[in-house]
């Protein structure tokens, strides 16, 4: 199987698995978290090295990625969807969660939420829960710990742009 297949057979399974669920009034939010992963990754080019991407553009962080048909697409994070995101995981109080729990959480869209929580990945301050796609905060973790992290972040992509 090509890597396409592979990404619309994910993309297949995933809106199957969410349409038995809704049809048996059982949907649970990581029916649709996986549906949201399996479209995001349908969507885009195949994963390498280059794709996706996340980097600061001035205050804001960014994350470029390559459709499947070649053309680019962006989708933004500041430092106030970090901030929302960041208190929709402290209401989690120490279970796990999905992205989809979060974006509603903290009334943003999914990718905006996926782009914060790979964020704080990145800073080990949300971790991976080893069931399917559940995630957990790190021990400690705290709204105002994202913020600051989110703010280093920002104050060394100022530096590499030498506006500090």
């Amino acid at each position: 199987m090509t890597t396409i297949d592979t990404r619309l057979a994910d993309l297949v399974s995933a809106a199957s698995a969410l349409a038995y669920s809704r049809e048996q009034d059982m949907d649970t939010c990581e029916e649709w978290d996986d549906l949201n992963r399996a479209l995001l990754a349908a969507e885009e080019a195949p994963s390498s090295d280059a794709s996706p991407r996340y980097e600061f553009k001035g205050d804001t962080l960014m994350r470029f990625s390559t459709l499947a048909s070649g053309s680019a697409e962006d989708h933004a994070c500041d430092v106030d969807d970090i901030e929302q995101v960041a208190y929709a995981i402290e209401d989690a109080k120490g279970k796990w969660f999905v992205v989809d729990e979060v974006a509603t959480g903290s009334h943003r869209p999914w990718i905006t939420a996926y782009i914060a929580i790979e964020f704080l990945k990145r800073c080990g301050l949300v971790r991976d829960d080893g069931t399917a796609n559940r995630l957990r905060a790190a021990d400690g973790f705290s709204a105002e710990q994202a913020i600051a992290e989110f703010a280093v972040g920002q104050i060394k992509a100022h530096e590499r742009e030498g506006e500090v």
